[in-house]
Order: C-alpha cells, then structure tokens, then sequence
C-alpha cells in the first residue's frame, strides 16, 4: 500500500498534540510512520531517547481522528497511563468496522504466511474426522482450505479458526490415545461454528463467542461430556 506524504505529515501531528496533552510541550525526537503489517498491528518503542511508532498501513486511509485516538493509546500504553474511553471506542468501532475487517483479512492472507501441521496424526485423522462431524451437524455445507494439528502442543488453545486463510488448526495435545475421539470431534464442531458464524459485529466489537454461538455449541451430542474432560485433563 502506497502512503501519500500528507498522510505522514498528519501522522507527525497526531503524535506532537497527543503528546503535548500527555506529558508537555518538550517533544522528544520521534519516528512514526505506516509500515506493511501482516496483520492489523502497532507497536511502539522507547529506544535511546527516541520513541519509534509503526502502524499498520492498512489504517493508511483512517480518518485523522482514528489516527489520533490510536497514537493517545500507544503513547499512554508507552507511559503506562490509563487511555482515555474515547480514544479506545473511536479506534475500535473503525477497526471493527466490515471495511478494515476485510482489508485485514485481504493482508493476511497475502502477506501472513499459515504454518499448520499435517492432519493424520498418531491416533487421530482430523479429515476423517472433520468429513464425519460436517455430515452429521452441517449437512456437509462447511468449508476450509486448511486442516491440520497444531506445530506445538498446547492445552490453552485447543482449536483455532482463521478466517484469512479459511484454516482450521487442533492442538496436537489433543493427538493422544487417552483423549476420547468425541473430544476431538467437540474441539472440531466448535471450530466449524467459527466457519459458519464468522465473528459478528455489535456495538463496535467483535463477538466471537455471542448467544448464538454458544446456543449452537451444545447442540454438540456429547457436549457435556466433551467440557468435563477438558476442565479434568487439560
């Protein structure tokens, strides 16, 4: 994404006012500019002096006011202060909005690069798997890319859904002869409702697990089941 000077010119300004609120007139040198993100990141750093902003260019057409609220949260994030409401609710309604979630998606999935193990594991095949459980719940209807086990084992996140590349990726903790196949099933149920609801937008925010989400979760046959093994072993 090409970034036109002016957009720099109010980038700087957005910085020097947000600034001066916060802790004085005396700016520090600084450097802040646009920088092609494989995702909808910032970051902010205090290097020798100097205080080194980057934001992702996919905000490079935002409105000046979102530009200024997202610099007043670096910087108060940088000081440790408390971020003022309005510069979190009008950064978060614009980054949640249907245009910026596009647009994230679109860098990901050209920029991000989706490293996912194979799906036949030790004991289980998650195609076999995923094949029987969108039959029996999803009349066949859902669809991914990308199905494998995770690279690395973690009991934290069973499961993951990413819509930029359509991929869904299972813990391999998950791979092992004591975990009963409904569990497996379970974690691969609750990823395909991620495929089909795909996050909803409400007040600003993105709801991932809503109502109906949650609703259509213990529609799972086993799905008592399935939680009490995950709260015991894992």
């Amino acid at each position: 994404m090409s970034v036109s000077n002016r957009r720099h010119v109010e980038l700087e300004k957005a910085f020097i006012d947000c600034y001066a609120i916060l802790k004085g007139k005396h700016i520090p040198r600084f450097s802040i500019q646009f920088y092609p993100y494989s995702s909808l990141r910032h970051t902010i750093r205090l290097r020798n002096g100097e205080i080194l902003i980057r934001i992702s260019d996919i905000l490079a057409e935002a409105p000046a006011e979102v530009l200024s609220a997202l610099v007043s949260i670096l910087l108060h994030r940088l000081y440790r202060r408390r971020t003022p409401d309005d510069s979190i609710d009008i950064y978060r309604v614009f980054a949640n909005s249907n245009e910026i979630r596009q647009k994230a998606r679109q860098v990901r999935r050209t920029r991000g690069k989706k490293r996912v193990g194979p799906s036949a594991g030790k004991n289980f095949n998650l195609i076999s798997l995923f094949d029987k459980v969108n039959r029996e719940y999803f009349d066949d209807r859902v669809r991914v890319n990308q199905l494998g086990w995770s690279l690395t084992s973690s009991k934290r996140i069973l499961g993951h859904y990413d819509p930029a590349h359509r991929t869904i990726i299972v813990s391999r903790s998950l791979d092992h002869s004591r975990v009963p196949q409904y569990v497996v099933e379970y974690v691969l149920y609750h990823e395909m409702l991620h495929v089909v609801f795909d996050g909803e937008n409400q007040d600003g925010q993105t709801r991932v697990h809503h109502r109906r989400f949650r609703d259509a979760e213990r529609g799972f046959s086993r799905y008592a089941a399935a939680q009490s093994f995950i709260r015991a072993n894992l």
